[in-house]
């Protein structure tokens, strides 16, 4: 396990690390969301090992406030983690880590992009501001009078588990299947990255990857109307002023104009709708995010 040398650490109010299903990434930021210093390695599939990671992490961090912005949920009662596809699933993950790194402030990985789109990306000045992960899993962040709005149980915006919409299942004949809670006929299992790759086969029979689907206008042309369908659900729940989109998929072609033609056609006539962006932070958004909100919490 080796992380690159430090630069710039005397400039630096705060760490964050983005924990994802394929990458770990780590950034220092200055006062203004300025990249000082950026690490990215690969995931350890089993727990000890990303256990040992964080901790290898954290010892050769500076002292200063530290976030970490992971996919998953706690568990009300058992406390552990429900996280598809992650080594901490079924874990007392957040007990964990606060016997290997110390005080840490942990978020989702969501909420953490929202918290850095918000504070320094396309979310910045809106009010709210809700930001939309597409990527391998689906989550989203409000940000509402710059405050992460995280509800009663911290779950507040763990949209891929709502229901897909049954009229354009229907209309496509699109596969109900089972996703990574156990729910039968999430949207996160039509619209992720998997997910499109599941509508691919059902519209064209065949199983293409998300970055070989440029150009493949029918598809994506469902995948607008999907994701659309839920950031309408989420317009007349929390009337955002923009929604930000991030994430991998956010990369495909077309995608804010696209997602925006769909919405319009899936709203009544003459609907008030938020400003459709792509998110400007970057890879390192995650880390900012989480870095800030460690910031914040250490006051």
């Amino acid at each position: 396990m080796g992380f690159d040398e430090i630069t710039g650490a005397e400039r630096a109010v705060a760490a964050g690390i983005d924990l994802g299903g394929s990458k770990i990434a780590a950034g220092l930021f200055d006062a203004k969301g300025g990249l000082l210093w950026s690490w990215r390695g690969a995931t350890p599939g089993d727990y000890p090992a990303l256990l040992d990671m964080l901790e290898g992490l954290r010892a050769h961090l500076p002292d200063l406030p530290l976030g970490l912005g992971t996919p998953g949920v706690k568990g009300a009662e058992s406390g552990r983690w429900r996280a598809a596809n992650l080594a901490m699933d079924g874990q007392l993950f957040d007990a964990d880590l606060l016997g290997r790194l110390g005080p840490v402030t942990l978020l989702n990985d969501a909420h953490a992009v929202a918290v850095a789109e918000a504070r320094f990306g396309a979310g910045q000045g809106r009010n709210p501001a809700l930001t939309l992960s597409l990527g391998t899993g689906v989550g989203a962040g409000i940000v509402r009078q710059g405050q992460l709005v995280t509800g009663a149980h911290g779950i507040a915006g763990e949209v891929g588990q709502s229901s897909a919409p049954a009229h354009l299942v229907a209309a496509h004949n699109l596969p109900l299947v089972r996703g990574g809670t156990g729910r039968i006929g999430c949207i996160e299992t039509l619209i992720s990255g998997p997910g499109l790759t599941r509508l691919d086969k059902a519209l064209t029979g065949q199983r293409r990857a998300p970055e070989e689907l440029a150009g493949e206008g029918p598809v994506l042309a469902v995948w607008h109307s999907l994701v659309a369908d839920l950031i309408w659900t989420l317009t007349l729940t929390h009337d955002p002023e923009i929604v930000v989109l991030a994430g991998g998929l956010s990369a495909l072609p077309d995608t804010s104009t696209g997602i925006r033609r769909a919405l319009e056609a899936t709203a009544w006539d003459d609907a008030p709708l938020p400003e459709i962006a792509l998110a400007t932070g970057g890879p390192e958004s995650g880390a900012r995010g989480a870095a800030f909100s460690a910031l914040e919490d250490r006051g």
